[in-house]
Formats: C-alpha cells, structure tokens, sequence
C-alpha cells in the first residue's frame, strides 16, 4: 500500500518521469487483434506497478498501533479521575471536586477520541480517492486513445485471464488492478476482495449502481448518485465514485450489511433470530437436566420416607443426595456452585412477572456491601461448623467443647492480625461483584455521624476490613470465651457421670467446688467425701460397664439426692445449662413417619403426595411430565385443561318460564326463556320452534353488540342439531299449533370465554324450563285449547343431549380452555365448537387473525371433546339437584 502522507514533491516528480519514459514506448504500439490488446493491458500493467513500486514510499501495517494517532494520555487521565471520584464515596453535584474533574475529564476524553477518528478518517479516504480518480482517468485516456468508440462499441481488455467487454467490465478490471496495486499479498490484517464489489451494471438502463445503498440504505439519503441515479457517463465514474464514498454517510454500513446478509443466506454466518433461538434451546435444556434432577432425587426421598431438610440446609438429606449427583454431573455441579448468580436470575425472572418485591431484594443483595458481607460470613463461619455439629449432638463432651473453642479463638485472632487472609476475602468479593456489574464502594464518610459506621479509611478495602471484618471477628470470639470458655469449670462436673469417673482427678474436684461452692452444702472437706462415697459407690455396684449412665439426664436419675446432695446440685444445675436448642427440638420428633417435625410446615397437599410416594413405590413417575407441568401452568395456578369455579343459580326471574344465572369467575350471563304458542314451521310441522337466541350486553364498551350477535350465531349454529332437543314434545296440534321458546341472554360482565359461559346458562335455562299443559278439545267441530293454570302441572324439556361450546384458545405453542381476559388478549387464534355429551360435534368455527394447523386443529377437537364429554354430567347433575332443591322449597 503506498503511503500517500510521506510522499513528497520529489518523489511524484520520479514517479511522473518514470511513468513518461515507459509509456512513451507504448503510443505507438498497433493494435489489430484481441492478443494485441491482451498484450498491451499487460505491459501497461506493468509498467504501472514497476513505477509506483521503485518511486513511491510503502505504508508498513502496525495491528498494535492506533489507526488515529490516539494518545492515551488522555484516557488514563480519564480513568485516574474516575478512580479518585469513587474512592471519595462517589459524591454527586458540581459542588464536589472530584466529581467535577472526573466529568470534566470523560469530556475531554470524548471530544478527544472523536476528533482523531474523524480526521484521520477524512484524511484515509480523501487520499485513496485521490489515487483512484488520478488512475482511473489515466487508464480510460490511454485505453481510449487505442481503440475509439464507434456505435457505442467499448474496448475489451483482458484482466488475470478474464475478458471485460463493457463499460462495467473495464471498471471492474481496473478495481482489480487497483487492489493488486494498494493493497499488500498475503496479509492476513486486510480484505483481499475487490474494493469496488459493490458496483453493478444495468443491462436495461446502460448505467452503474451501488447495490448494497440500493437495497440497504436509508430511502431519506441526501446523496442520490449510485443510489437512485445511476451513473452513464464512463468518464466520470471516479469522480462519482468519489462524491459517493464521500457524501454517502451510509455507504460503509450498507455494505457491512450486504456482506452480513450474504453470510447468513448462504450459511457461513447464523442470523440473529438463530442465535437467540439456539441460545434459548440451550438454556432450556439445561434447566430442564438440572429441574429433572432436582424431580428425581425428591422423588427418591418421597419413597424411602427420607426428609428433606435437617436442623441446617447444608446438611439436609436433600442437598446431600443432590451434592453426591452433582459429583458426576458437571451441569448440576455448576449450578450447585453459582447459588448467588441463581438467585439473582432468578429474582430478575421474578422481576419481569411482575412480582413488586423481587426488584427490591435483588437490589438490596446487589450492593457491595451485601457482597463483601456475603463473603466474609462464609469464611468465618465455616471454622465453626465442627463445633456447631459437636455441641448440637445428644452425647456432647462440653470439656472437649471448651477446648475447640479455646483453638477457634487462636484461629479468629491469627487471622485477624494476618493481612493476606483479608486481601483473598476481597479479591474474592470484587469477582464476584464484577460479574454482576457491580463496583467496589463504601458509604461516604462525613466528619460526625451516629447512624452508621462511620471508620476512617482511604480505600474500600481498608474501610471494609475496619467496619465488618475486624468488629464480627473481635465479636465472635467474645462470644465463644464468654459462652464456653467462662464456664470451664462447671463444665468439670461432667466428670461425675459413672461412665467418666476413672477421669476425675482432685485438681477437677477443687474446681467443681469453686464453681459450685455458694450451691453447695457444707465445706470443700464435706464435697471431697461425697465425691469419695461416689466413686466407690459406683466402683461396688454389681452391673457392667455398660449398664452404667452415660449423660446427665439418666445420671440424675441414678443419683439419690439426700445421700448425695451436692452431686445432685451441681448435676442438676449443669443439666440446665443447654448450649443449644436442638435436643428439644427433637423431642418433637416423635410424630408419625410422614408427618415429622421436619415436616411440620407442610400443606395436607404436599403430605398426600409423600403418602402416596412411600406407599406406591413401584409406580413409574414420568420425570418429562412433571418438568412439562411448570410449562403447563397459567397465571392464576389452573392447567391448560382446567376451568375456573362456576356457579349455576336457576328460577331467577319470575315472569319467564325458565331462568339461569351463571358466574364463570368474573363472567356473569343471564339468560331467560319464554314459551308462547305459535305456528310450526312449515317443514317440521309436528316439531315446535326453538327461537334464535337473542344476547344482549349489559356492560359498556366498544364492539358490545358485535359480540352479542356472535353469540347469538354461534349458539343457533350449535342447536341446529335435530338431535339435540326433542321438539315433537312441543307439538300441539300438528300443523296449527306449538310451543315456540324464545330465549333471551343478558351479558352483565365480561371476564373472559363468554362463550362457553352463554352455552351452559342456556342450557341451565332450558332444563328450568316449564311449559304449561295444554288440553285440545272440540266443541262444534272447532277445537279449543285450555291451558292449565296449576303450577306444577307442566313438562320439561329434556336437555341430557343440548349441547354446550368449548371454546380452545391457541397461546405459542399451548392451546387452553376457559381463557381469562387477560389470556384472550394474548391469543391469536381461538377454536370454538359446540359438543353434546355422548361426542357429538354439532357446530365448529375458528376466529382470530393468527393460523391454525391440520395438527392443532386435530389436538383441539380432541380435547374439547374430551373436557366437554367430562363435564356434562357435572352440570347435569347441578341442575338435577337445584330442581330438586327447588322442588321442596316450593
């Protein structure tokens, strides 16, 4: 590549010389035939390169120098301020001087950066197309002069054995020519394709255009040359070449964009929508491997009977059988160790439900202060654990206790004093608060203050280790010498159990008397022959060994108190002295073997799953269909097949001949029927009418009555059945007269799946239907109708067959019955179909914007049949049993 900002005026003279002497030569070089002109590109070629070779200074390629001359001073100045902001609290306001030089620093910084980028940008381009122009006209001249054009007919020249015969071949030869000559072989640091790839020809309009700004650039563009004119006059392609490159600010993106777009189409590179799918599917097998696990080992625990948590978490049997997995399952393993990242994911999932207070926990557990304190409790508390589990045992031995504390105590001061063990802690705090975007800080300090810890320091760790590190370990150790080590001596008594005697000594009876002597009876010579009488006591008693007391409880027991009064005393009150809870809690533990104090926080619904799990042990659980259960699961807890609850109330309105009511949740219909005679209609005239149902909405809002006439439809869609009513019941006279049902439907509110809601009141109405009887006599040859007036002299219709909708709402890749309103926003396709109780499909309709294939449509049918065949008898029996109750009212 020549570096065109070292050349100089005497290097163009050498090269303007060098290039005259060799093309003079070439003026009057004949060309008559294709390899005559071969020839000739060749040698000009040549000679070209030669000259620009042996005159012209070359531009050496650094990958570690800056392409803009950027100095770095100005960012490290930038960063130092930034430093020294943070390090002071990170104090806000112009008022504060280190906020106001690190603002005033970023500030320079950037216009700093943006001016190199821009003028060495300016200063690249202006010099190449400088050249590019300069070559192109020299080229066209001396092609030119060799062949005229006649009749619009263009030299054709010979590039790398390739012929171009038109006016876009011979700019695509020269674009050759010119990377060849301006760019290095064999540098893997730049793109050995053609510079000018971008240009096209077209064969209709004889012209050149940028194809890339074409398809990809704004349709706004001030520059429209390449664009949307195109360019026909040859000689002046460089210059529009350069006015484009120039003027066309979306030049350089359109054509990342084409090359991106030719990536992906022709599969070297994935899409963005692949990316994020494959990310996704990724994250979804993981998590269902990792939740598989987790099934299975509470399952195991189900069916063995085994709890699942213990007096701490870290050895529950749970985490135990998950750790021994997570031994050979590096997935699980990982998720094991990153807890803190879990949880933050999980409280960011949480977040975007819409849970109010899971964006305050996860930023209150996202604060350098929770970090740090995070990672110095669980460093210091690990050293406790042993002694913890000691203490916490049935058996303990408190002398051995106080020993192991007396070693915590050493431990806790040694590395308090040593340096290094603070500088780990809080490396390991800074990683893991960079992995979540968070900064090292402390609370601004002030020169009086009463709220807070408010320690000297001049870093963030030496603030840290003053206000948490040093105060909990100077804490901790006065609390295990107040606690085990000050009642060291009472502790001794324990050498009075039968089992540990052959270890007591005087020196241990001179202290239990000096713990115990404002207790006891008596002097120090008085305690020292009961201790005697003791020893031989058990020494003579005729039992083994193993038949002696071995804790404080059953060697209270064993003692006699008005023989041994000061033994008593001090077993007794040593007996008293718990150093922790735990062997009372387990005197809890006594309940049944499901419902155990470990359990004791459990729901009847997770005791009936335990149950089952111990006494079924041999049935298969299908880890897959508990894992698809969280996929199944709705925003109110309910199934993809699961309703909401519904309340059926008939005989609602007086002066109708059958009334219902029903509420779905937040959906409540009103339906009522009227029975009148009428004429049959004329091709079913032994058969009475069932009215086309009329529903009206109550409630306010646009496409009410939109709504309304789409139940009405669907409902007179669903009835057309002739099987499903035994209209012959409300002939009167064949031909002359029947019982027409007019049924009206009120909508009070809408909460969601009207339709199936609008069926089963109608259906409900139809069965509280009563119809009066009707008696035909003839009086002089005319017939006359009487109708009775006794209220229990009526017939019902029979409705076992009516049917009901069920209406299938398609989310993603899920379908759901009984949407909510807020499930009907969310859904584009819906299917709905009225059903009879023995299957029967007697009326179908799709609705919605989205599409539905053969597949779901299949799926849909089959549920739908299922749901409605399973709750028919339900409704059925509802209404069976309010007639019956309304019968006795009555």
């Amino acid at each position: 590549m020549i570096a065109w900002n070292r050349v100089t005026s005497e290097n163009l003279s050498r090269y303007r010389e060098t290039l005259n002497n060799a093309l003079c030569p070439l003026l009057s070089y004949h060309l008559e035939t294709y390899d005559d002109t071969n020839a000739f590109y060749d040698q000009l070629v040549h000679l070209i390169n030669e000259s620009a070779n042996h005159t012209l200074p070359k531009l050496i390629y650094i990958p570690t120098q800056s392409h803009f001359g950027l100095s770095i001073a100005a960012h490290k100045h930038e960063r130092e301020m930034r430093r020294i902001w943070v390090c002071e609290g990170r104090s806000r306001g112009r008022q504060h001087q280190s906020y106001s030089n690190y603002k005033d620093a970023k500030r320079q910084f950037r216009n700093t950066l943006q001016n190199a980028c821009d003028s060495y940008l300016q200063r690249t381009y202006q010099d190449i197309d400088d050249a590019a122009g300069c070559d192109i006209r020299l080229f066209m001249k001396l092609v030119s002069k060799q062949r005229p054009r006649k009749n619009k007919v263009y030299p054709e020249i010979v590039y790398k054995d390739q012929m171009y015969k038109d006016p876009v071949g011979v700019a695509e030869a020269f674009s050759r020519y010119y990377s060849d000559v301006f760019k290095p072989k064999n540098d893997k640091n730049f793109n050995n394709d053609n510079k000018y790839c971008w240009l096209r020809h077209s064969v209709s309009e004889d012209s050149v255009y940028c194809a890339p700004c074409v398809l990809f650039s704004p349709h706004n563009a001030k520059e429209k040359s390449l664009v949307t004119t195109p360019v026909t006059k040859w000689s002046n392609l460089g210059k529009y070449i350069k006015r484009h490159l120039s003027l066309c600010a979306g030049h350089h993106g359109a054509c990342a964009s084409a090359e991106s777009f030719m990536k992906i189409h022709c599969g070297e590179k994935l899409s963005v929508q692949a990316q994020l799918d494959s990310k996704h599917a990724a994250d979804v097998r993981r998590n269902r491997h990792v939740l598989g696990v987790i099934t299975e080992v509470i399952v195991l625990c189900g069916r063995q009977n085994i709890p699942l948590r213990s007096h701490d978490d870290k050895s529950s049997n749970f985490m135990a059988l998950l750790n021994d997995r997570a031994k050979r399952d590096s997935i699980l393993k990982e998720h094991l160790e990153s807890t803190f990242t879990t949880i933050v994911n999980a409280l960011e999932v949480l977040e975007h439900e819409g849970d109010a207070k899971a964006r305050s926990y996860r930023c209150s557990i996202l604060k350098f202060d929770f970090i740090i304190s995070l990672v110095a409790v669980e460093f210091i508390i690990q050293g406790l654990l042993p002694l913890n589990n000691m203490l916490q045992g049935k058996c303990c031995d408190l002398i051995e206790a106080a020993k192991e504390a007396r070693v915590l105590i050493a431990q806790i001061r040694a590395e308090r004093a040593d340096d290094l063990v603070w500088e780990a802690l809080y490396e390991k705090a800074v990683t893991m608060a960079t992995v979540h975007d968070v900064l090292p800080s402390k609370p601004r300090t002030t020169g009086r203050q009463q709220q807070r810890v408010n320690v000297p320091a001049e870093s963030v760790s030496d603030y840290w280790k003053r206000a948490l590190f040093f105060p909990f370990m100077d804490h901790l150790a006065t609390e295990l010498e107040d606690r085990l080590l000050t009642a060291h001596d009472r502790f001794l008594t324990q050498y009075l159990i039968p089992s540990q005697l052959h270890q007591l000594t005087t020196t241990h009876v001179d202290g239990i008397y000096a713990a115990y002597s404002y207790d006891f009876i008596g002097d120090k010579e008085a305690f020292q022959s009961e201790v005697s009488r003791w020893k031989i006591r058990w020494s003579l008693d005729d039992g083994s060994e193993s038949e002696k007391p071995v804790d404080l409880k059953s060697t209270v027991d064993s003692t006699n108190k008005d023989l041994y009064p000061n033994i008593f005393t001090c077993l007794v009150i040593l007996l008293t002295m718990p150093v922790s809870t735990a062997s009372a809690e387990r005197a809890f533990s006594v309940m049944r073997r499901v419902k155990t104090y470990l359990r004791s926080t459990m729901t009847s619904q997770r005791m009936s799953g335990l149950a089952m799990l111990h006494s079924y042990k041999n049935v298969h659980i299908d880890i897959d269909k508990i894992i698809n259960e969280f996929d199944n699961c709705r925003e109110d807890g309910r199934g993809c097949e699961d309703y909401r609850h519904m309340e059926i109330e008939t005989n609602v309105v007086s002066n109708t001949s059958g009334s219902a009511r029903v509420r779905l949740a937040n959906t409540d219909i009103l339906v009522g029927i009227k029975a009148e005679l009428g004429a049959p209609a004329p091709e079913k005239p032994d058969k009475g009418r069932l009215d086309s149902a009329n529903a009206t909405p109550e409630f306010e809002g646009r496409g009410g009555e939109e709504l309304a006439t789409e139940i009405s439809g669907m409902l007179n869609r669903a009835y057309d059945c002739p099987a499903c009513l035994d209209l012959q019941k409300l002939c009167v006279i064949p031909n002359q007269q029947c019982w027409v049902l007019y049924i009206d439907i009120l909508l009070l509110e809408c909460g969601g799946n009207l339709f199936d809601a609008a069926s089963i009141a109608v259906k409900a109405a139809l069965y509280n239907t009563k119809i009066p009887t009707v008696t035909v006599s003839r009086d002089e040859g005319i017939m006359e109708l009487e109708i009775s007036d006794d209220p229990y002299d009526v017939q019902k219709i029979e409705v076992k067959l009516a049917p009901c909708i069920v209406t299938l709402s398609k989310i993603g890749h899920s379908h759901v019955v009984d949407a909510s309103q807020k499930e009907e926003s969310c859904c584009l396709a819906r299917l709905m179909m009225g059903v009879t109780q023995n299957g029967t499909i007697t009326a179908l309709k799709k609705e919605g914007s989205g599409s539905l294939d053969p597949t779901s449509v299949e799926d849909m049918i089959e549920v739908g049949s299922v749901q409605i065949t399973s709750d028919h008898l339900p409704v059925f029996l509802s209404l069976k049993l309010e007639y019956n109750v309304h019968i006795l009212k009555q």
